[in-house]
């Protein structure tokens, strides 16, 4: 082989690693991506759900005529949780759904309460004390699908 021909060869190789040198940089990238857009949508989800809890706590301490008005200031809430529960359904694992769904069905039956009556804060405590339970499962999931450590 000629001086042309190791010339050749060597182009060659280089082109080939730098090749491999980019897909890899676009494989790390694009799996740093969809590791960002998990979290923000487990978080974003997370965040919508204690956002509806706060809103329940007001709505479940509210005298009765005072209920439809607070409601009302709530209908984005009810929307936003609404939207990111959809995107976890469609983008995440079985698992992820499936504890995310426990907790809107919790939370949905923590708002039919809320409506009830005029709940005294203990009594509200009481009865939402559920709720953590699925708060803490949901929680441990979502971390265990990001690779973070348990708490």
């Amino acid at each position: 082989m000629g001086k042309s021909g190791t010339a050749l060869l060597a182009s060659s190789i280089s082109a080939v690693v730098a090749m491999a040198v980019v897909w890899l940089q676009y494989s790390l990238e694009r799996r740093r991506q969809q590791r960002a857009d998990r979290a923000e949508r487990l978080a974003g989800f997370f965040a919508a759900s204690h956002a509806l809890v706060l809103h329940l706590g007001n709505l479940a301490r509210a005298p009765l005529d005072e209920k439809d008005q607070i409601e009302v200031k709530a209908r984005d809430l009810e929307d936003r949780i609404n939207s990111r529960l959809a995107q976890v359904q469609l983008l995440e694992d079985r698992d992820i759904v499936d504890v995310a769904r426990r907790l809107d069905g919790q939370l949905v039956h923590l708002a039919r309460q809320a409506r009830t009556k005029q709940w005294p804060r203990d009594d509200w405590r009481e009865a939402r004390a559920d709720l953590s339970l699925v708060v803490s499962a949901y929680q441990s999931a979502a971390r265990r699908k990001l690779g973070a450590e348990k708490l």
